[in-house]
């Protein structure tokens, strides 16, 4: 799987994996953009890098801030 220079749809610039967790036997992703690093939000996607919501928490919390866990 491709770790970095991910494109993300609707999204400038290009990504990079920082973490991931299996939850409810799906996959979620931790991007952060390779130019602005941490001075961003990061996006959580699911397996097909498609955006569940925007971060500056961890995959977990997010998904409990938007109600999917």
């Amino acid at each position: 799987m491709k770790e970095e220079n991910i494109k993300v749809k609707g999204y400038t610039d290009t990504w990079y994996i920082i973490d991931r967790e299996a939850i409810n036997f799906k996959q979620y992703y931790l991007l952060e953009n390779e130019v602005w690093g941490d001075e961003t939000c990061h996006l959580v996607t699911d397996k097909d890098f498609n955006v569940i919501c925007e971060t500056f928490d961890d995959i977990e919390t997010a998904l409990e801030d938007e109600e999917i866990i």
